[in-house]
Order: structure tokens, then C-alpha cells, then sequence
């Protein structure tokens, strides 16, 4: 006699079942304790490998002017759902400054944060597409995110801590985007840098400085920046050394300056 199949039992692995395959006979039960913790035990570890949220506040520098660019944040009410759609996700436009830091951004959310490009207005604003993505901050306190544009619309990331640990007041750094070895001088101290993009350490000033810039042009030294520059107590500096516009123009230079806020002391 034939078993009957039975219905509405969950499968778990205290609750083993008979179960008949296509030529009548019986799979042990053992066999389906094993399935049944498989199962069990890969989605236990799907829940515990979730990728943790991001949560972090950040600026944003662009080397030329933006517009119509944002980034996406899921909504706190859709953070539990496996696969979340478009409606869960708030866009939020960026008021990107070509000639210095953003105002401060917060993101919480999952990995990674998506920079995108959008159309519309109002009710009517939507994703265009996702032209950058970063996977984490590079610092807990602060981060900036300078975004230079690339081909095909997309553009390149790259994100330096910009905290007050990192980069404190009454310091500078020296970012060089240009693509092209530059070299010079913070007073009586000399610096070269390569053309990968990367941001030197921070070197203490005083109450002023004298900056010189040159960069190589047809093998030859070519001089760009020569000034004096001003930095207050609660200062910093960030020297920034882009490309030329076009063809035989020189490398651009870019003073981008901000205090930073000391907390007053608490009153007894």
C-alpha cells in the first residue's frame, strides 16, 4: 500500500519524513534530517554573514562642477528586507562645490554607498544611473570624497580621511589629481609628488607660508604657484593640483581652506 503524503509539516531538523521518490521507494529518514539541516544551517549563516551597515558623515569635492548628481540611502523602515526596490531608497542630491568641500553628508545604510546621476524634479526626481560606488569610509570621524570626472559619464572615487585626528587644524596636505609629477615647496620644507592620486601628510604651519608649485612640461620645470598664504589657528589647508584645461595650458592649482571647530570648554 502506497504511503500517503502529508501536508502542512515543516521541515526542521527534529522532523524527520518518509517520503517516496519516482519508483516507489522509501528515502531514509535520516536523509532528509541531513536536507533539512543543510537548509537550516545556510540560512543561519546567510543571516550572521550580512554585511554590517555603514554609518558615517562625509563631504564631497569635485574637480570640476557637477550637477544633477546625488546618492541613494535605503530608507530605515526597508533595512530588514532581503531585496529591496527602488521605492525603498531616498535620493538625496549633492550640493557639490568645484572649489572646495561640500556641506557634511550622512549615510547609513549598506555597503556600498552609490553616488548616481538623476533627471526630473521634486516628487518627479529619479535615478539616472550609478556613476561611482564606495564599499566603506576612510575614517570613522570624517571622510572626503573628491569625485573627478571619467568616460562614458561614470567618474573616479577616491576618499581620504578628513578628520580632525587625521588632518588637524593649523596643518596642510597636498592632494595631487593632475596626472603629472609635481614638485615644490612649503617654505624651507621641499615636496615631490607621483601621478597617482594621493593625499601627503599633514605638515604643521605656522602663521603663514610661503607655497611654490612647479610640474614638468616638455622636460622642462615650469613654475605655477608662488604665494604666501595666511593660515588662522583653527585653519587647515588643502593644496589641490589638477590637470590643465587643455592642450599647453599649465597645471591648475586649488586653495581649498575650512576651520576646523574646537569645542569649547565645559562650565563647571
Amino acid at each position: 500500500m502506497k504511503n500517503k503524503a502529508t501536508q502542512g509539516r515543516a521541515c526542521s531538523p527534529s522532523a524527520p519524513q518518509r517520503v517516496a521518490d519516482a519508483d516507489g521507494s522509501v528515502i531514509r529518514p535520516y536523509l532528509i534530517v541531513l536536507l533539512c539541516s543543510l537548509l537550516w544551517t545556510a540560512n543561519l549563516v546567510a543571516q550572521e554573514t550580512r554585511a554590517p551597515l555603514l554609518k558615517f558623515d562625509f563631504t564631497v569635492m569635485a574637480t570640476d562642477r557637477l550637477r544633477y548628481v546625488a546618492y541613494v540611502q535605503l530608507k530605515p523602515e526597508a533595512r530588514a528586507k532581503p531585496r529591496p526596490t527602488a521605492a525603498d531608497f531616498d535620493i538625496i542630491p549633492l550640493r557639490v562645490n568645484s572649489q572646495g568641500r561640500s556641506s557634511l553628508y550622512h549615510y547609513e545604510g549598506p555597503p556600498p554607498l552609490r553616488f548616481v546621476t538623476t533627471r526630473g524634479k521634486g516628487e518627479a526626481l529619479a535615478v539616472d544611473r550609478v556613476v561611482a560606488s564606495m564599499t566603506g569610509p576612510a575614517s570613522t570621524e570624517r571622510t572626503l570624497v573628491i569625485l573627478v570626472p571619467a568616460e562614458e559619464g561614470a567618474f573616479g572615487l577616491l576618499a581620504i580621511d578628513d578628520g580632525k585626528s587625521a588632518f588637524p587644524a593649523g596643518h596642510a596636505r597636498l592632494l595631487n589629481l593632475s596626472g603629472l609629477p609635481v614638485s615644490g615647496t612649503l617654505d624651507d620644507y621641499r615636496f615631490e609628488l607621483p601621478p597617482a592620486p594621493r593625499a601627503s601628510a599633514p605638515r604643521r604651519l605656522g602663521g603663514s607660508v610661503r607655497v611654490g608649485v612647479a610640474y614638468q612640461r616638455q622636460s622642462r620645470p615650469v613654475a605655477v604657484f608662488d604665494q604666501s598664504l595666511s593660515v588662522s589657528e583653527n585653519e587647515r589647508l588643502l593644496l589641490v593640483f589638477l590637470a590643465p584645461f587643455r592642450d599647453g595650458a599649465d597645471l591648475r592649482t586649488r586653495v581649498v581652506r575650512d576651520q576646523v571647530r574646537v569645542p569649547l570648554p565645559e562650565t563647571p
